[in-house]
C-alpha cells in the first residue's frame, strides 16, 4: 500500500511543479503583452498585436490575455477599427478616488 502513496505523492509534486512553471509563464507572456500594447497603443489589431509579439503565443492563450486586460480596463478595443489602445492610468484613478471622497 506504501508504494502507490509514494508514486502519488512524487506525481503530485510534479504537477505542482508543472503548474507553477506555467503560472510563471503566464505572468511573463501577460506583461509582456502589455508592454508591447502600451508602447504601441492603437497602432495595431488584435491580429496584428499577436503577429508582432516579440515572443511567440498560442492564439488561445493571446485571447485570455486580452480578454483579461480589457475585463480589468487596462486596454479598450475601438469599435470601428479593431485597434487596441491602452488605458490603464493609476494615478487619474486615484485623483478620481480623491475627488470622490471631498
Amino acid at each position: 500500500m506504501k508504494k502507490p502513496d509514494k508514486i502519488n505523492e512524487k506525481r503530485i509534486k510534479e504537477i505542482e511543479k508543472k503548474l507553477k512553471n506555467l503560472e510563471e509563464d503566464l505572468e511573463d507572456d501577460i506583461e509582456a503583452l502589455e508592454k508591447f500594447i502600451k508602447d504601441n497603443s492603437m497602432f495595431y489589431t488584435k491580429r496584428e498585436v499577436f503577429n508582432k509579439l516579440p515572443k511567440k503565443m498560442l492564439w488561445g492563450t493571446f485571447k485570455i490575455i486580452i480578454n483579461y486586460l480589457e475585463e480589468t480596463g487596462k486596454i479598450e478595443i475601438d469599435i470601428t477599427t479593431g485597434n487596441i489602445s491602452y488605458t490603464w492610468n493609476p494615478e487619474l484613478l486615484e485623483k478620481i478616488k480623491d475627488m470622490k471622497s471631498l
